[in-house]
């Protein structure tokens, strides 16, 4: 399967029910909830398998100072990034030539989200925030929370750096922010530490592009690679 090209970001949305998520989950062993986590780790060296063209059970995952997993083999020079996020809706994975992140999050009311607020954003996102209605603010705080989370798993952080230093009001001009939802299910945020004009989308699942800083392509692939 061919690499993300150096201005590109794959991204795939897989529901709950998808075929591709089916793929390494035991048999007669049917999703519950709060199996996210290890559904999105068999997706994951499944889909990296198909990169590297090896057995998914060949793929090797290692974890950063912070925790952040990475891919460990290369090919030639060159390192596949990828990131993993989960609602109850999706579970998508992103994949990149540079760092990148992603949140996704369920569409859902969220009561303490001054509170939360406060604790991570930063000025900029609390006036956004802040200026939002009744009407718009549960929108507001999940798009805002996804680019924070996005930002800080692009880092290679976990949460927890927030208590100390908050999301930059300004990213630097390498960074791409990409903004998604889908189906008013879920939204997200993308974050990649490099300039963007393609985006491929791996999905059973109709994702939209809300915005970007730069003009890209947005194409939806109908194949995937055959299984091992």
């Amino acid at each position: 399967m061919p690499w993300p090209g150096d201005r590109e970001i794959h991204l795939w949305c897989l529901g709950e029910n998808s075929e591709i998520a089916q793929l390494e989950r035991p048999v007669d062993s049917p999703p519950e909830r709060g199996s996210e986590a290890v559904v999105g780790k068999q997706l994951l060296r499944t889909i990296i398998g198909w990169y590297h063209g090896v057995p998914p059970r060949t793929v090797g995952i290692a974890h950063g100072t912070y925790g952040k997993p990475h891919v460990a083999m290369t090919s030639g020079t060159r390192q596949l990034h990828f990131n993993v996020a989960h609602c109850d809706s999706a579970t998508t994975l992103c994949f990149a030539a540079a760092p990148v992140g992603i949140d996704v999050e369920d569409f859902k009311a969220v009561p303490e989200s001054d509170v939360i607020g406060l604790r991570y954003f930063n000025a900029t996102q609390l006036r956004e925030l802040e200026s939002a209605n009744s009407r718009q603010r549960d929108r507001i705080f999940l798009q805002l929370w996804t680019e924070t989370e996005a930002y800080v798993k692009a880092i290679g952080c976990g949460i927890s750096a927030l208590d100390r230093k908050r999301i930059p009001e300004a990213l630097p001009d390498a960074w791409t922010t990409l903004s998604l939802e889908s189906q008013g299910s879920f939204l997200g945020t993308i974050l990649a530490r490099c300039h963007v004009d393609t985006v491929s989308v791996y999905s059973e699942i109709t994702a939209v592009l809300l915005n970007s800083h730069e003009p890209l392509s947005w194409k939806h692939e109908s194949e995937r690679p055959a299984t091992h």
